[in-house]
């Protein structure tokens, strides 16, 4: 008699692929956040475009969604507000490049939109 996953244990298996996932995904944006390195993505808004920024926190928005506050420095925002400051949500980046040179820090306050999960040193 072979052994069968029920149901309860897939979900589970496919729970703990996406947490790893989200874990690689995480250490990826934190190790280029801490080691400030540009990071270049096509974003899938209403209007998609290609961004270049300098990210400095990584975490979670008030709706659970991941995200980086990042200071946009090449394409498009379609919101009007100065300075270019962005919160950019995770599931919609796609081709998601970190660049190895580096960039010099900007003052950053702190977010109070993310739960932090890591940032730019202060």
């Amino acid at each position: 008699m072979g052994c069968r996953a029920t149901p309860y244990l897939e979900a589970s298996q496919h729970l703990k692929r996406s947490i790893l996932k989200t874990y690689r995904d995480s250490m990826e944006y934190c190790d280029a956040i801490q080691d400030r390195h540009p990071i270049s993505f096509d974003y899938m808004n209403p209007e998609p475009g290609k961004r270049t920024v300098h990210a400095y926190a990584f975490g979670k928005t008030r709706a659970n969604h991941d995200a980086i506050r990042a200071y946009l420095k090449r394409g498009k925002s379609y919101s009007k507000d100065e300075p270019p400051w962005r919160l950019y949500r995770l599931d919609r980046m796609r081709n998601v490049r970190v660049h190895k040179k580096t960039f010099r820090k900007r003052p950053y306050n702190g977010d109070k939109a993310l739960h932090i999960v890591c940032e730019a040193s202060r």
